[in-house]
């Protein structure tokens, strides 16, 4: 896999085109997303569990809950990536462009929320979702 953009890259419904980062510069690509995740994991681990510790004490059991949800958000795309590649770099797309606009998030999580209660997949959208593959 490679973070090369294909002619499958479309922008998801009112967000700008670029094939590899969002406008603030977040990767919209699979494997660049992954190393951003993992160099920001690195950078809280190394302030936490340095000796001594780069951070104040209080501050220790809020960067371990960061710790915790960015080792759940690498090992789910990387175990994406591994299964579903294409599928990978669809959804780095769709989170870096969610993310990056900030404006749905609740709206989306809401939305689950409501279609897990009721037993109903997921509505997802994704960079290329209409490409046959």
């Amino acid at each position: 896999m490679t973070d090369t953009p294909t002619p499958n890259d479309v922008p998801l419904p009112g967000m700008p085109h670029n094939p590899t980062h969002t406008d603030h510069g977040i990767p919209r690509r699979a494997d660049t997303l992954l190393r951003m995740l993992i160099d920001d994991f690195q950078k809280v681990w190394d302030a936490v569990w340095s000796d001594p510790p780069k951070v104040e004490l209080k501050e220790v059991a809020r960067l371990n809950g960061r710790i915790v949800e960015l080792y759940g958000q690498i090992y789910l795309l990387a175990a994406l990536r591994h299964f579903a590649p294409h599928d990978a770099h669809r959804a780095a797309a769709a989170l870096a462009d969610a993310w990056d606009a900030g404006d749905s998030l609740g709206e989306w999580v809401y939305q689950w929320r409501t279609e897990l209660d009721a037993g109903q997949p997921f509505t997802l959208f994704f960079a290329g979702e209409d490409d046959d593959q």
